[in-house]
């Protein structure tokens, strides 16, 4: 067993994308203009309501002064609440293409869901066990492959070893593959009720509405759409840059908490489960766009491109994957796991980096500063598995390879370290992207320090001009799926023969929001920008005018409070 190594890397710094805005509906007035009788329809009306206060309720939890209190909020509220909307927002869509399916039986008022899906509260259980699941066998795989390196250990306790996790993992998954089983369990009658639901079901009143909302990333600052898949598909994304947000203001708070050397363990696993749902949502989006019939050309933004999303679903593991890295240290695993983890994090940002080159317009797209962070932590975690693969070379009494592989894990820290001005906003700091480097730093010289030490006491090896090339990488971080809500069994047949689909909203049926423009300078020709230039690059969306002002004015607000707020 290797001994405790005296520095740990689990430093952490996570990029965060701003939240797209919105401009909200108002249901109760304008949704009753769509029915056929215009002397009012109960479930018109009654839909209008729920729709218009579960919209409320996430501008509350996403834009309001409670949303911008991090600490506080309360996370249960907040996807309940998105569930909610989503679930109301199934029927335009056509429900039988995307949701879980409510059917009553014709005897009692029992709702029973259609055979292989869940319902919220069914599923939220499965979550858990199947974080669980992933976070016990994550911990088995870590520990079987350092029993198989370990050089202390006969191999006949190394098999005995390998036989008890595979047994433990053997009874894991027994355990949490019955609920599954027993919820496929279904009858006839369910399935045939279902296919008549299914039928029933239609879209012709999809693209009736409107929506506005802000963009991420593109030269468009602002969505308008009529697509009600426009308003589901940006309401499930902004989850998702809300979960990545979440995740690094929970890290940040941690380590000011448990000092600069570490994060506290209980938060690593919320951590970890976050980044990880928001994978799964990413995922979701990006499988399921292409079948939906959206017409991204008509929509004419970036942020629904399948380049965009696999960054996005690619950046939510990749930081999943460094705090598997932080735990392998704190857990004293074998170095050379800790190699095969840090090489596959290097090259999911590597592909993170690649995919956003080969677009066009980086800099106009708002696509320059993400791209040069993922290239940052290429750097970062290409510069640890080396560190790491020198250690191991010098465990096994290679001292010149590990010299010379150690010094190309410093020069990789100085390429990394050149893109930090470049990279500087309000949302990262110089001194936040500073941190793990300093820490790696600090390990390759402790460990130069002991690999020429050693080499020239015992070793006497010259020193190679080749260094051995890396093993493949190992990734343990898996995205969570992500399973719609039960659609609201307020749509069915009958809600659809309320509505005359010939009856459409216009645009001035919705308040337009207003952008003020980001600077167009681009941050390779500036690479120390001034606060001012700081802010404007932050791509400010508001509802109306007065908003603007009254934001514009409070630009000089201390960057502590900013960093607790993930809206504009």
């Amino acid at each position: 067993m290797e001994n405790i190594p005296e520095i740990q890397f689990d430093q952490y710094c996570f990029f965060i994308h701003r939240l797209k805005l919105r401009s909200t509906l108002n249901y109760r007035t304008k949704l009753p203009t769509l029915a056929k009788d215009q002397a009012g329809s109960p479930l018109i009306v009654k839909i209008a309501k729920e729709l218009n206060d579960a919209s409320e309720s996430y501008n509350t939890f996403y834009y309001s002064e409670k949303a911008k209190n991090l600490a506080e909020i309360n996370i249960e509220e907040l996807t309940e609440c998105v569930n909610n909307y989503v679930s109301l927002l199934g029927g335009f869509v056509g429900g039988s293409k995307l949701f879980q399916l409510p059917i009553v039986q014709p005897d009692d008022n029992e709702v029973i869901v259609v055979a292989g899906q869940s319902n919220n509260h069914h599923h939220q259980h499965n979550n858990h066990s199947h974080d669980d699941d992933e976070d016990g066998d994550s911990t088995s795989k870590m520990h079987q492959e350092e029993g198989e390196s370990t050089t202390n250990h006969s191999d006949n306790e190394g098999d005995e070893e390998k036989k008890d996790n595979d047994d433990k993992e053997d009874k894991e998954e027994e355990e949490f593959q019955l609920p599954k089983i027993s919820g496929t369990t279904t009858t006839t009658s369910s399935k045939s009720s279902s296919s008549s639901t299914s039928s029933s079901m239609n879209d012709s009143i999809r693209k009736n509405l409107q929506f506005q909302w802000g963009t991420i990333f593109g030269t468009e600052r602002i969505c308008k759409s009529s697509d009600v898949v426009v308003e589901l598909i940006s309401v499930l994304m902004n989850l998702g840059v809300w979960y990545l947000g979440y995740s690094e203001f929970l890290v940040s708070k941690s380590q000011t908490t448990a000092g600069s050397d570490s994060i506290d363990e209980e938060q690593r696993k919320v951590v970890y489960d976050y980044l990880l749902k928001a994978a799964g949502i990413f995922e979701w989006i990006m499988e399921k766009t292409p079948t939906l019939g959206l017409d991204l050309a008509g929509v004419n933004i970036l942020d629904f491109n399948s380049t965009i999303l696999r960054a996005l679903y690619l950046q939510s593991i990749g930081q999943a994957q460094e705090i598997s890295i932080g735990r392998a240290f704190k857990k004293n695993t074998s170095r050379s796991i800790i190699t095969k983890l840090a090489v596959d994090t290097a090259s999911i940002y590597g592909e993170i980096g690649s995919l956003l080159e080969g677009m066009d317009q980086i800099t106009e797209n708002r696509l320059e500063r993400f791209m040069l962070f993922c290239r940052f932590k290429q750097q970062l975690y290409r510069a640890l598995a080396i560190n790491q693969q020198a250690y191991v070379l010098n465990q096994t009494h290679q001292y010149g390879a590990a010299i010379a592989t150690g010094n190309q894990s410093r020069e990789l820290v100085k390429k990394a370290l050149t893109l930090i001005r470049p990279l500087a906003c309000i949302t990262l700091s110089v001194e936040s992207m500073k941190l793990p480097i300093t820490v790696l730093q600090k390990m390759i010289e402790a460990d130069q320090t002991r690999f020429e030490r050693e080499n020239k006491v015992i070793g006497f090896q010259t020193v190679p001009d080749q260094t051995p090339d890396l093993p493949e990488g190992n990734r343990l971080a898996k995205a969570r799926p992500f399973v719609l809500p039960m659609l609201s069994p307020l749509w069915d047949s009958k809600t659809f023969d309320q509505f005359d689909s010939s009856r459409k909203l216009s645009e001035t049926d919705i308040n337009s929001l207003i952008v003020q423009s980001p600077s167009s300078s681009s941050t390779s020709n500036s690479p120390v920008l001034s606060s001012k230039d700081k802010d404007k690059d932050n791509d400010y969306i508001n509802i109306n005018s007065k908003e603007k002002e009254k934001d514009s004015n409070n630009n000089s607000s201390p960057k502590s409070e900013k960093k607790e707020c993930l809206i504009n």
